[in-house]
């Protein structure tokens, strides 16, 4: 079966759903993969709960740079 290596998902889903729910949903069905949270809300509130769950927090709009470095760090981690 196919796993993902990495899951990048946006805070804001549908109606009352979150992106820090569903990356604890997707990480606990593939365990491997590394996570981030990727939103334009930049409020303190959230990045302390992205920290608190190990998340790292992408702000958009995404800089491909940002994005680079965040998936260089996920290999490195993999490989390691």
């Amino acid at each position: 079966s196919l796993r993902p290596d990495v899951l990048i998902v946006d805070y804001h889903l549908h109606d009352r759903e979150n992106g820090l729910d569903c990356l604890d949903i997707l990480r606990q069905a593939a365990t491997a993969a590394e996570g981030a949270l990727l939103t334009a809300d930049g409020s303190e509130s959230l990045k302390q709960q992205a920290q608190a769950r190990g998340y790292p927090l992408l702000t958009k709009p995404l800089r491909p740079a940002s994005l680079r470095s965040f998936l260089a760090a996920c290999l490195r981690a993999k490989s390691a």
